[in-house]
Parts: structure tokens; sequence; C-alpha cells
């Protein structure tokens, strides 16, 4: 495992065909080509072991995109579309429940990718609270109700009573 702030040294292909080629016509050991050509014991026998495998040692195999490929081609239509979405009042400061139903109910007028852009919430967590029934929601319509008959006027401690 690498340590922290651990820099990876490359080599050059030919540096590592000479190596490879002293190593395989038995003129050196791994261990004194290391010394020779101050390469890591521990890099020249991975190379040898690519080398038996039939795994090209020209091209850097390490993991660099893991995951779902980030989408770089965004265009002019997407964010106009992003920007419409934006436009909506009062979505930037909505809680996660009330943005994944806005986006429930605009999902056939827009793309999910663009709603889910504009509103910071990633796919994962939209389909995650899609199907989840809010365990809260039905006290929160009855708070409402009261709110709205009274047009607004009364505050925590009316509602609680009412």
């Amino acid at each position: 495992m690498a340590s922290k702030g651990q820099k990876f040294r490359s080599y050059s292909v030919e540096l590592k065909q000479t190596i490879l080629k002293e190593y395989f016509d038995r003129v050196e050991t791994p261990r004194t080509l290391s010394l020779k050509y101050d390469v890591p014991f521990k890099t020249i026998n991975n190379w040898i072991t690519k080398t038996k495998h039939d795994i090209d040692i020209k091209v850097d195999h390490r993991a660099g995109n893991l995951g779902r490929p980030k989408t770089k081609n965004v265009t002019l239509e997407d964010y106009k579309e992003r920007y419409e979405i934006l436009k909506k009042p009062g979505l930037l400061t909505s809680t996660t429940r009330e943005k994944v139903t806005f986006i429930t109910i605009h999902i056939n007028d827009y793309k999910l990718s663009n709603l889910c852009a504009a509103l910071a919430i990633s796919r994962r967590t939209y389909y995650k609270y899609r199907n989840q029934e809010d365990p809260d929601y039905y006290e929160y319509l009855l708070i409402k109700d009261i709110f709205d008959e009274s047009k607004g006027t009364y505050g925590y401690r009316r509602v609680s009573e009412g």
C-alpha cells in the first residue's frame, strides 16, 4: 500500500526493456539489476511477472477510472434545461425529500440527469428516496391544513393546539 505523499516514479520503455533483456538473458538477477539501475526490487519483479503473463509493460494499468463514467460533454440544451429547473422558487433550500418529490413530478418534462445536477442530488439518492414513504408526511399535511385555514396567521402554539 502506498504511503501518504509517496511519489510514483515512471520509467521509460527503453529502460524497462533493457532491464528485462538482461534478466531473461540470465545476465543479472533482479537484486543486482535493482542496484545497477536504481529501480526498486519490487518494481523489477512486477515487470518480470507481467512479462511472463503477457501483460504489456508499456501501458500503465493502474486503476484510475472507477465507477460511473463522468459525462463531460454537457450540451447547451442541457445547461438551458438546468437553468429552467433552477428558476423554480425554493428548490435550492428545500430538503432532500422535497427535491425527490419535485424530480418525480417533473421526470417527464426534463432529463433525470439534468434534474439531479440542477438540484445537487445524486441519482443514487433519488432512487433511494423515490420509493420510500415519508413517516411524517401525514402530520405535515395536517399541520399544513391548519396553517392554510388560518390564512397563515397561526404560529406554532395555535397550530399545535388546533
